[in-house]
């Protein structure tokens, strides 16, 4: 992770042993931790009403009472690791899922929003989202990935990324890095972008003290 004293060889050696890697967030281009959790507390209910409602529609099809589903709150992690961006984590953050409560969020809050997904060490998407619209997307993924899941890479706007996220970088260069193998471009992107984009929730008790310390914990 970006800045936690690990080097990029030594986690790619660690991916040598233990492949399937799985993270997902949402990193808003922000100082301000508070108007985020505004924007959470803003959105988070509808996020939960819609979530249940599924499960519930579930359960129908598939013959069960709905006590059988029961209720869990929504739980998000806030926090600052760098400066410049704000994390938000979910334990219901994945790839594939993580775009649409990042698209909420992003109507709900001036600053940009990134909903960044991996999968497997197979798959990279990154979907950038203002005042509720996405700006551009860009999905990165390995051959068999793409046949396995039906996909089709693309570098979407990488100029419009740049300008709007305000990165120290330029789009040559994020472009070169989206040309290397999915589980390379990491380490790379968290450099160019300034912040932790190999980070989710579940990984947060693993931490050290001072990494957790940076993080709110909001339930709904």
């Amino acid at each position: 992770m970006f800045m936690m004293g690990v080097s990029g060889n030594e986690r790619s050696q660690e991916r040598v042993v233990k492949m399937g890697t799985k993270f997902a967030s949402i990193q808003v281009r922000t100082e301000d931790i508070d108007a985020v959790r505004a924007a959470i507390e803003a959105y988070a209910p509808t996020i939960k009403e819609q979530r249940e409602a599924r499960k519930h529609r579930a359960a129908k099809v598939m013959g069960l009472p709905e006590t059988f589903i029961g209720s869990s709150d929504e739980i998000y992690y806030v926090g600052q690791v760098t400066a410049g961006w704000v994390i938000v984590l979910n334990v219901e953050f994945s790839w594939g899922s993580v775009a649409e409560p990042a698209a909420e969020l992003s109507g709900h809050i001036a600053a940009p929003v990134v909903a960044v997904g991996y999968f497997d060490d197979d798959v990279l998407e990154l979907e950038v989202f203002h005042q509720g619209q996405q700006v551009t997307k860009i999905l990165a993924c390995s051959e068999g990935s793409a046949e396995a899941y039906g996909l089709e890479a693309t570098v979407g706007d990488l100029e419009a990324l740049v300008r709007i996220l305000e990165l120290p970088s330029d789009a040559t260069a994020l472009g070169e890095i989206f040309e290397r193998e999915v589980m390379e471009m990491t380490d790379a992107l968290e450099q160019e972008f300034c912040t932790a984009l190999e980070i989710k929730a579940d990984w947060l008790d693993s931490y050290e003290a001072e990494m957790k310390s940076k993080f709110i914990k909001l339930t709904f």
